[in-house]
């Protein structure tokens, strides 16, 4: 007698494709919206990688864009996202109970600009290269939101206590998604030729897909009602957004941790420029180097939460920022490709650091005062710091040349790393307490 099978399910099968990755029941809201975020996570992941991987090749080869639009490429989306952050200070204020459906719409924009990059060949083809840049500065602005909104919801739907439990989890499997995205499509562009549009044109098309399926996913979080004794007030003002200043140790967080932005990213169009113009990298080898960052991540994510979990956020932030500090210095030693995929390999080891350290330091010395307002302060400042660094980094390189400003790369991110060690014994010297960034590395627990 044969058995008859019930009709397949396209729920059903990512409920039980859910239980792979993140085992346990979905009884409670928790557990469910983890599994949603994961699924989120790793379309957003999806999404993101492929268009940052290829853009700047997409840019050099296929569009022609100078030195100067590279550099747009990083900056200009900085002050999109800066004004973008003060509009969603208000935003969170006045709708503070709306955060998902603001994350939602913000979100949905973002990537639905990306069809906008698909039809680029076909729209104003002569000036090509500076409406690639105009539309990666306008849809800064809805991503910036979306950032904005989504670090103040994952605030609210996972505790303290899980956070890097969690992350850990969910960075992983983002990662592995897009190591093997980069590959499929990296090996498919490397049998072109590097000048074709249409190959970009089809990478496009599969990040807008992993995109708007990163918007369903997010769209299936489940948000408790806000609690009437946690009421916001719908006004807002600059006195309220500067609550977060008044807790030393956040003034402290903020000062290094932009510091370490501003190093950090003056070098990110010279690497571009580096590995596409010196190195003569391909398709082929810029997905290399991506894959094998994504690697370096993968397999350091549960030793970051780990650690995470026994020592204090901002000691190993130190620790991972000095990390990466090396690679600029690294990079500019040889134009050798296997070398330079050896070093993006390095990157990732610490990059997962840098990731999950900040975000996790951040909400929770944000928690003793205004986690929405010290949100988007650091938002704000990286917004700032993000329009100037690589406008910084091209001019230094103009006068001393590529290898002398990654080298001073190099230097400012190692000086960023011993502010970053040193602020636990700022605390202690100050008489601060320390127990709410204990909480975010799991060293505390609510009884």
């Amino acid at each position: 007698m044969r058995v008859k099978r019930p009709p397949f399910s396209f729920r059903a099968f990512w409920h039980r494709l859910g239980n792979v990755l993140l085992p346990g029941e979905a009884d409670s809201d928790l557990l469910w919206n983890e599994r949603m975020s994961l699924w989120n996570g790793l379309f957003a992941a999806i999404s993101l990688t492929l268009v940052s991987s290829f853009l700047p090749l997409f840019a050099v080869e296929a569009l022609h864009a100078d030195d100067y639009r590279v550099a747009l490429l990083s900056s200009l989306p900085q002050i999109t996202s800066l004004l973008a952050t003060f509009l969603g200070m208000v935003l969170l204020r006045v709708y503070a109970g709306e955060v998902k459906r603001l994350t939602l719409w913000s979100l949905l924009a973002t990537r639905g600009l990306l069809a906008a990059f698909v039809l680029l060949p076909w729209l104003l083809f002569g000036r090509a290269a500076d409406l690639l840049v105009l539309l990666v500065g306008v849809m800064a602005f809805p991503q910036a939101l979306a950032n904005l909104f989504w670090q103040a919801l994952i605030g609210e739907i996972i505790p303290a206590e899980r956070r890097n439990a969690f992350f850990s989890a969910r960075n992983r499997w983002a990662t592995l998604a897009s190591m093997f995205a980069v590959l499929l499509v990296g090996s498919f562009m490397s049998a072109f030729d590097k000048r074709l549009l249409w190959p970009y044109q089809v990478f496009f098309s599969v990040a807008l897909a992993a995109g708007l399926l990163e918007v369903y996913f997010l769209a299936r979080h489940r948000v408790p009602s806000p609690r009437a004794d946690r009421s916001v007030s719908p006004s807002f003002s600059l006195a309220e957004l500067g609550e977060s200043l008044r807790d030393p140790r956040f003034r402290r967080f903020l000062a290094a941790v932009l510091f370490f932005h501003f190093a950090w990213q003056m070098a990110w169009p010279l690497f571009t420029l580096y590995n596409v113009k010196i190195a003569h990298a391909d398709a082929f080898w810029l997905a290399s180097f991506t894959v094998t960052s994504l690697l370096g991540q993968l397999v350091t994510y549960g030793f970051w939460g780990r650690l995470a979990e026994a020592r204090d956020g901002r000691h190993l932030l130190g620790v991972a920022t000095l990390g990466m500090a090396t690679i600029p210095a690294l990079t500019v030693l040889s134009v050798s490709l296997p070398y330079l995929a050896l070093v993006n390999l390095w990157t990732g080891l610490f990059l997962s650091g840098v990731q999950l350290l900040i975000f996790n330091v951040l909400l929770a010395l944000g928690e003793v005062r205004d986690r929405n307002g010290a949100i988007a302060l650091y938002n704000a400042g990286v917004g700032i710091i993000g329009f100037l660094a690589p406008q910084v980094g091209v001019l230094i390189a103009a006068k001393l040349g590529i290898i002398g400003a990654m080298w001073i790369s190099s230097l400012l991110r190692a000086l960023s790393a011993l502010f970053l060690w040193m602020l636990p014994r700022c605390d202690v010297r100050s008489g601060s307490s320390t127990a709410s960034v204990a909480v975010a590395s799991g060293r505390a627990r609510e009884s």
